[in-house]
């Protein structure tokens, strides 16, 4: 039997290389055009040297493409090809914003339409009803509604489909009924306040939301989040400190939320 560590790094190793290259991607910008024979030598774009990787990333995450209830997406694990989710950690959200990614430095409308895909089977997963006691909870940003919401988002503006932006304003107001009063603010989970499973992470997504379409009720939610995770916190080397007793080994460590001046 193989080590749990061993497992886990194998099966997360190849969805880390392309979050990694999505992001380089997106820093990337356009690959640089070559110089006429008369200029002086153009200097070389940042992350243009990973482009050829993300691109060869994406032919193999479309190599492993399966069919769902919900049309065509990829799987979570390459060595479970059944195991398919709509999470942004491991699961076709986050792939979606990989292929936005590819898309806005290529150019190449291929990516798109991929991304428009995995959108299409994040709509329907959109159906199935998710239990307010989960594990992950269905509120997490990583693992719940709000990865969901910002790839639906992105989608939708790169496209202009309406119903991708339905889908997305869908999963918002979900997260905005679920905050529950607690402490000084508000919570989504009881249990967790980590970033990955936790409230850390829903505040993050509301502020998102927040700057980018100016939701108001999205920021208010957010600060008041803040608040509680604040009010929660025990006192330690200058910030607060966040614990996470009940939850997986891999969130037993203590988060820190800084407040500095």
């Amino acid at each position: 039997m193989r080590p749990a560590a061993t497992g886990l790094r194998r099966r997360y190793r190849p969805f880390a290389v392309a979050l990694l290259l999505s992001t380089a991607v997106a820093c990337a910008g356009p690959p640089a055009e070559k110089p006429a024979p008369a200029a002086e030598p153009r200097p070389a774009t940042p992350g243009a040297p990973y482009v050829d990787d993300a691109v060869a990333v994406a032919d193999w995450l479309r190599s492993l493409e399966t069919s769902t209830p919900h049309g065509p997406a990829w799987p979570d694990d390459a060595q479970e090809p059944e195991t398919v989710t709509a999470s942004f950690a491991t699961g076709v959200a986050g792939k979606v914003r990989f292929f936005l990614a590819l898309h806005e430095v290529t150019g190449d409308a291929a990516y798109l339409a991929d991304a428009a895909r995995g959108a299409d089977y994040l709509i329907g997963e959109m159906s199935v009803p998710v239990g307010v006691d989960a594990v992950p909870p269905a509120t997490s940003f990583y693992f719940g509604l709000p990865g969901v919401c910002l790839a639906l988002d992105a989608v939708a503006r790169a496209t202009g489909t309406a119903r991708y932006e339905t889908g997305a304003r869908s999963c918002l107001a979900t997260v905005k009924a679920r905050a529950q009063a607690r402490d000084a603010g508000v919570e989504w989970s009881a249990r967790f306040d980590d970033l990955l499973f936790g409230n850390t992470g829903t505040a993050l997504f509301l502020l998102e939301v927040a700057e980018r379409h100016g939701d108001a009720t999205a920021g208010a939610l957010a600060v008041r989040a803040g608040r509680g995770l604040i009010a929660r916190g025990l006192a330690d080397r200058g910030g607060r400190r966040l614990l996470h007793g009940d939850a997986s080994p891999v969130h037993r460590r203590p988060g820190v939320l800084d407040r500095r001046p």
